[in-house]
């Protein structure tokens, strides 16, 4: 999607967790990561490119953050400030 000045792109990254990644022990789960690219065009170029990934949804891939609906999920909420939602 364009306008002429800027761009917009979704796109998925795939792959399986096999490595450690910082203090996170491999766990060897399959993920999805869902990320849109923004570009900013100049003379028919890239001029300045953002990516911005769902970390959200790649912790919750990984079993570091608890699924939505889920006990933990309305849990976490809880402790963000959210309050008790219906399941």
């Amino acid at each position: 999607m364009t306008d002429g000045t800027f761009a917009s792109a979704p796109a998925k990254l795939l792959g399986t967790h096999r490595e450690p990644l910082e203090a996170l022990a491999a766990t060897n789960r399959f993920v999805v990561v869902h990320v849109v690219f923004f570009a900013e065009l100049r003379e028919e170029r890239l001029f300045r490119v953002r990516a911005f990934f769902d970390v959200y949804g790649a912790a919750v891939a990984l079993g570091v953050l608890p699924r939505p609906g889920t006990l933990g999920g309305r849990a976490l909420l809880l402790l963000r400030g959210f309050g008790l939602r219906p399941a």
